[in-house]
């Protein structure tokens, strides 16, 4: 634009200074034969552009990007592409076509307008020419400076849907990266996925865990050897019994609800898992963590204190 203008102020000042002197006949008309062929020749250039490019629209041919006024095309196709129907389509075609006709027109008005000047030459005042020699060139170059600005424009139109199109396209591939819990909750990751940066696609990677506080009964994992498993039953009594990280103990009865089927290994030692149901009440539901370790007791059986005595006395398992 800086340029534009500079150039614009010269023509002008040439304008003032041409308007008070004249030079040799012969030598402004040869300018101006060149002048004026210059602009039939850019004139009838533009003309055949605009002309491929009304064929390339009406006929749905290719036109290349780097022909002259490909910009003209690819907005064309860009809202073509855009429309959602076939008469959308159809309108933006008619409304393209029509655009490059009025533009076909004026290049053809001036083209004949700059053909008749080659042919007045003779009766050309030599200041009158200069002048308008001058005239021409500012209209070539506002010409010029119009097209830049229009095709500039338009390249930022494009690069604008472009970049709406991505963040479209990352906001739809967001979602797919979100994970959402359908309920309030704890978060329980996996020990495997911890700081795992690349997950496959359905892998459980976490739990929700329900929210202790809002609990009245909770599930009490032991695990009891091999050697003792044998005289744990369902629904025998067990007292769970927490010491550490508490104000005071916390101690929970509750009942043997399911026994595991096969061993497990912890810490390197194999054990049975064995689950018990534990019912708690508000105050110990607001203590209760989740992953608390205790001791726990199970009451695989009940004798009289009688046969306690009786047994101990006579030494009796």
């Amino acid at each position: 634009m800086q340029s534009y203008l500079k150039q614009r102020q010269i023509y002008l000042t040439e304008n003032q200074m041409l308007a008070a002197k004249s030079s040799a006949a012969s030598t402004k008309k040869a300018t101006l034969t060149k002048t004026a062929q210059q602009v039939v020749s850019n004139t009838k250039t533009n003309l055949d552009a605009y002309q491929a490019l009304y064929n390339a629209v009406a006929n749905g041919s290719k036109y290349a990007n780097s022909a002259k006024y490909g910009s003209v095309f690819n907005e064309y196709v860009a809202k073509s592409k855009e429309a959602n129907n076939a008469n959308d389509k159809k309108e933006v075609k008619s409304a393209t076509l029509a655009d490059i006709q009025q533009q076909i027109d004026t290049l053809q008005d001036s083209l004949s307008s700059a053909k008749v000047q080659l042919e007045e030459l003779q009766d050309f005042d030599d200041t009158k020419y200069s002048v308008e020699t001058n005239n021409t060139k500012l209209a070539m170059l506002k010409n010029d400076q119009l097209s830049e600005v229009a095709e500039k424009r338009m390249k930022a139109e494009q690069d604008l849907r472009t970049v709406k199109a991505d963040i479209d396209s990352l906001t739809t591939q967001s979602k797919s990266y979100t994970i959402k819990a359908t309920k309030a909750g704890v978060l329980h990751v996996a020990d495997n996925y911890r700081g795992a940066k690349y997950v496959s696609s359905g892998a459980e990677i976490a739990k929700i865990l329900p929210i202790i506080k809002q609990q009245r009964r909770v599930n009490v994992k032991l695990y009891i050897s091999t050697a003792d498993i044998s005289s744990v039953k369902v629904k025998q009594a067990i007292r769970f019994k927490v010491t550490r990280n508490v104000p005071k103990p916390i101690i929970l009865d509750g009942v043997v609800t399911k026994i595991g089927v096969s061993p497990v290994e912890e810490s390197k030692a194999t054990f049975y898992e064995v689950t018990a149901a534990v019912p708690i009440t508000a105050d110990q539901a607001q203590l209760l963590r989740y992953g608390m370790i205790g001791q726990t007791a199970i009451i695989t059986g009940k004798v009289t204190w009688f046969d306690y005595y009786k047994d101990k006395v006579l030494d009796n398992n």
